[in-house]
């Protein structure tokens, strides 16, 4: 890891502001992360003198004095984008300049904004919409708003002292990283539950479904490897010719019932075939755990799904990634807690439904907050900022526009690049068939892939390594 010696920066928290100190503390250190900056919180007086001081006036030209709003940490208040660059304020506040910093950036990685989301909007998962956000945070929903907070802190300390050094965000000299991933949703067009699943969809909404079945039946004697949804030679291959290389996200399910959105095949059938995973695992490729709806529900079904996959894969594995984005959105912590106490590391399961953006307004890995410890958890969440389902239309087999859909990703991956983050992409195992209703995924994802590449600042990487980069680097700054 590249690095240049940091000077530590020491905060004073003031009056009223101490009654939220853990909030504050947690606020901070994702914003030292962020930084690159040691950032030492006090409720002291004797111990400074401060850089910065949150909750009360001072007049001393040595300070930075930052606006504190109780507001912030009630999730009942409304918020608004404010300045430029947009900034997270209370909807009373009409100056960016008295936007309290720090609790927004508490804000929006507890998603406080998403207490207002209204119950009959949510389905029975709990999973809403975005247009049934509040307006103001539907409306930057692709905008990496915790980035544009350290922003402002950064500029009032290089005010105090030009030469603040930091440490550097990504390894080797890059500026910005890529994950390239993929959800197994299906692999065997040929299982019995997918031929019926089709079948039904075939007779009650979409005639191309047909065309899947029949296929499912050429194919039922055929090996594994050259059904249609079996996609992992195609992207080994595909990556290859790329050097880079991904992250595929397994389905296991342990004794739950079965929802009506989960798998119908999948790596836990019994004549699915592990040489050609373990030999992906062992040249480089990552592999976790995509577990199913109601997962959230039971610790066991994290036990289960890691130890099933550890035993096939002969490796260890570190993250998931929840179908559906199915964790507990009401309270993700809840979820979180069982990851951790599972033994993974992280989790890429925060993303919006049904856009491109950022749901925790960060573009970076953090420690998802536990409201009832009042405490980050032992482990990061890395946001998924774009899906193929957030910019491909769901058509019968129909054409679409392949440039206009790889456009629609450019704002996003403009900003992160713009703000040193992680871009991940998650684009299905099953849609390297490049058929059905995954025709012209794959085209939609090279014309993405062909514009990042085409930079050399880019680290593409998998997830696990960025874990285990960010996790160190947190850890110098400790």
């Amino acid at each position: 890891m590249s690095e240049t010696n940091t000077s530590d920066i020491q905060c004073f928290v003031a009056g009223a502001a101490v009654e939220h100190l853990p909030q504050i503390e947690y606020s901070i250190s994702e914003i030292s992360a962020r930084l690159g900056i040691r950032i030492e919180v006090s409720c002291d007086r004797s111990k400074g003198p401060f850089h910065l001081v949150y909750g009360e006036e001072v007049t001393d030209a040595r300070t930075v004095c930052l606006p504190y709003n109780p507001r912030c940490y009630d999730g009942t208040g409304l918020f608004k984008a404010l300045g430029d660059p947009l900034l997270w304020a209370h909807e009373s506040v009409d100056k960016p300049e008295a936007t309290d910093i720090i609790g927004g950036v508490f804000r929006l990685l507890a998603f406080s904004d998403e207490l207002q989301v209204c119950p009959k909007d949510r389905d029975r998962r709990g999973i809403f919409s975005t247009t049934s956000l509040p307006k103001q945070r539907f409306a930057v929903r692709a905008e990496p708003i915790v980035e544009n907070h350290t922003k402002v802190i950064l500029r009032s300390l290089h005010q105090l002292n030009p030469n603040q050094s930091t440490i550097d965000k990504w390894p080797g000299g890059k500026k910005w990283a890529l994950l390239l991933t993929h959800d197994t949703d299906a692999v065997s067009i040929s299982a019995k539950p997918e031929l019926a699943f089709n079948f039904v969809k075939g007779i009650t909404r979409h005639p191309l479904r047909f065309k899947m079945v029949l296929d499912g039946f050429r194919h039922m004697l055929k090996p594994l490897e050259k059904n249609p949804l079996y996609g992992f030679s195609k992207w080994k291959e595909a990556e290859n010719a790329k050097d880079i290389q991904s992250a595929f996200y397994l389905y296991f399910r342990h004794g739950l019932s079965l929802d009506l959105s989960d798998w119908r095949s999948s790596v836990g059938d019994a004549d699915f075939k592990w040489e050609e995973l373990r030999s992906m695992a062992k040249d480089g490729w990552e592999f976790g755990l995509h577990p199913p709806i109601h997962a959230k529900t039971s610790i066991n079904e994290f036990i289960k799904g890691k130890e099933f996959l550890e035993d096939k894969l002969e490796q260890p594995i570190f993250g998931l990634r929840h179908h559906y984005w199915a964790l507990d959105w009401r309270k993700p912590h809840l979820t979180y807690r069982k990851h951790v106490n599972s033994g993974f590391r992280y989790d890429l399961s925060i993303a919006w439904r049904d856009s491109v953006g950022f749901r925790a307004g960060t573009c970076l890995p953090f420690r998802p907050w536990d409201p009832a410890r009042e405490k980050g958890l032992d482990i990061y969440s890395i946001p998924t900022a774009i899906m193929d389902g957030h910019i491909i239309p769901m058509r019968d087999g129909d054409d679409f526009d392949i440039e206009e859909c790889s456009k629609a990703a450019e704002d996003v991956i403009r900003s992160v690049s713009e703000n040193g983050g992680v871009l991940t992409l998650d684009w299905h195992t099953e849609s390297a068939c490049n058929s059905y209703f995954y025709k012209g995924h794959i085209q939609v994802l090279d014309k993405i892939l062909h514009k990042i590449l085409a930079h050399d600042d880019v680290w593409v990487t998998t997830p696990w390594e960025l874990t285990k980069h960010w996790h160190q680097r947190r850890n110098e700054l400790s």
